[in-house]
């Protein structure tokens, strides 16, 4: 009898049977080890490109933005972030958590649970995304009010960077602006050097000072009050140079001509008010802005 003659013997000798590969004969047939696994890389730091994505809704908008930009010392978002997450395991804490669920999601890492920004302009925020992450091929802030959003959320939140860029992007874009604007801004955002142009201007302005347009911008009237002592310090300092200048020409035989205008004579005070000559250099009238302004300008910021 041929051992394993029935159906049972067969199939227990066959799955004794090597698996053989297709044109390789059993007498060269050679066992096959197990691939040796590569070795598993273990990553122990990150790269300073290694970034977070933070999800935020501002109005009906939706942004992303890194997290490591937000992060500037002494800012608030500094703070949001560095805020503990719950440990989910306590059974008191998971308890309270008004999300549902086992894990804890801080907010911010998606569209459905994104940080919300509450009372903040959807356009100030994407002006504020443009200086604080700039990206190739997204255009940079140019206008007057880009430049203002950021610098009203840069100083809301503490980014002292940020908000130096906007006082230096808004400078020259300001002179073109009323002087009730001008003055306005300079005490909203704490800009000593606004302020004191603002007034300087306002002193040295050919039209002269109008209160009730002033008033009516929203300017208050100790600044006004203030404006108008400057504007009176210096005419009082013009009309003493002028008389002390015109009382020498007197005494000399001669009469007083003032470069720059042609070599025109001037017989009196009158005279030089009535030909529209009756004003000041900016470095004379500047301290006089400081003084009577002492109080207020040490309450701005010195940035």
């Amino acid at each position: 009898m041929i051992p394993g003659d029935n159906a049972s013997d067969l199939f227990s000798e066959r799955e004794k049977l090597p698996d053989v590969e297709v044109g390789v004969t059993v007498k060269d047939w050679k066992p096959v080890s197990d691939p040796v696994p590569e070795a598993v890389q273990v990553v122990d730091e990150f790269d300073e490109f290694y970034d977070e994505i933070v999800v935020f809704k501002v109005e009906n908008t939706f942004f992303r933005a890194f997290k490591k930009a937000f992060l500037s010392p002494g800012s608030f978002f500094q703070a949001l972030f560095a805020l503990p997450v719950p440990d989910t395991s306590d059974t008191n804490v998971k308890s309270s958590l008004s999300h549902p669920g086992p894990t804890f999601v801080p907010e911010g890492t998606s569209a459905e649970n994104p940080i919300i920004l509450h009372r903040i302009s959807k356009d100030h925020f994407r002006s504020f995304l443009k200086v604080l992450s700039p990206f190739e091929g997204v255009p940079p802030c140019t206008t007057y009010t880009e430049w203002k959003g950021v610098l009203y959320l840069s100083t809301m939140w503490e980014f002292p960077t940020i908000r130096q860029k906007a006082i230096k992007a808004l400078t020259p874009l300001l002179k073109s602006r009323p002087i009730a604007d001008r003055i306005l801004v300079s005490f909203k955002y704490e800009v000593k050097d606004w302020f004191i142009e603002a007034i300087v201007d306002a002193v040295l302005a050919p039209k002269g000072i109008d209160r009730r347009r002033l008033k009516k911008a929203g300017v208050d009237s100790d600044t006004i009050s203030g404006l108008l002592a400057v504007r009176d310090t210096v005419v009082q300092q013009q009309i003493g140079h002028l008389v002390s200048s015109l009382e020498h020409c007197r005494k000399q035989g001669g009469h007083l001509y003032i470069r720059g205008t042609t070599h025109d004579q001037y017989a009196s005070v009158n005279d030089w008010r009535d030909r529209g000559h009756f004003q000041s250099s900016y470095d004379r009238v500047r301290p006089i802005v400081m003084e009577e302004f002492a109080d207020e300008l040490k309450r701005m910021r010195d940035d």
